[in-house]
């Protein structure tokens, strides 16, 4: 009977450390997904301005000012 009691406790502290291990891995995932969320938006912000730029640089080349913009960038 002893042996079964203290069993049972041993399993109850187990799940009990097992609880605690989940709960703080769910507060990694959350803050994770947070970073991930925070460098998409990043990366997009990045994309753009990129983008902008590339449209910037397809005007000046079209004007004359253009042909003296793509020999600095040369």
């Amino acid at each position: 009977m002893r042996r079964l009691a203290l069993l049972m406790h041993r399993l109850a502290l187990l799940m009990r450390r097992l609880v605690l291990l989940m709960r703080r891995l769910a507060l990694l995932m959350r803050r994770l997904a947070l970073l991930m969320r925070r460098l998409a938006l990043l990366m997009r912000r990045l994309a753009l301005s990129m983008h902008r730029l590339a449209l910037l640089m397809h005007t000046l080349g079209k004007t004359e000012g253009g042909i003296a913009w793509r020999l600095m960038l040369l």
